[in-house]
């Protein structure tokens, strides 16, 4: 699904009898197992490992969505953690969230004005499909192609 409020992804989620990730645990879901890169399979991006800025290679989608499993999964079988979409997290964004929280498996803030969102769109930059870059996106903006993971 694609073009999905954060409200509508919580909604499903509670349908299902899940829930969103927080962004700690999409995290960990998206390196599947691989520490300390900047993306799922290594420090490096092509249009060969994921759907972003323009086409070339195996990404064939310059202005839309790659289908599910267009690119390789990462060790735990996810697809797409990177780059195609933004995908809605639990948490609400908070500035210092890194430098206030835990190390190990920090819950996030407790109120805010904006939802986190982590992966990344076909955007002009590389950088939001880093998996260190924490981004934000608007609690009410469903316009943008966010999607959404349960757990």
């Amino acid at each position: 699904m694609v073009l999905v409020t954060w409200d509508d992804a919580t909604a499903y989620a509670k349908w299902a009898v899940k829930r969103l990730p927080t962004e700690t645990e999409w995290e960990y879901a998206a390196r599947g197992g691989l520490a300390g890169k900047r993306y799922p399979w290594g420090d490096e991006i092509t249009h060969d490992d994921a759907n972003y800025s323009g086409a070339g290679g195996r990404d064939k989608w310059d202005k839309s969505t790659a289908p599910v499993g267009s690119f390789d999964a990462n060790s735990y079988g996810l697809y797409d953690m990177a780059g195609n979409l933004w995908e809605w997290c639990a948490d609400w964004y908070g500035e210092n969230c890194y430098t206030d929280s835990p190390l190990k498996n920090p819950a996030g803030q407790d109120t805010g004005t904006y939802r986190v969102v982590r992966g990344g769109l076909g955007t002009p930059i590389r950088a939001v499909c880093v998996l260190l870059t924490a981004t934000t996106m608007f609690h009410l903006l469903g316009t943008a192609a966010t999607d959404f993971a349960v757990c």
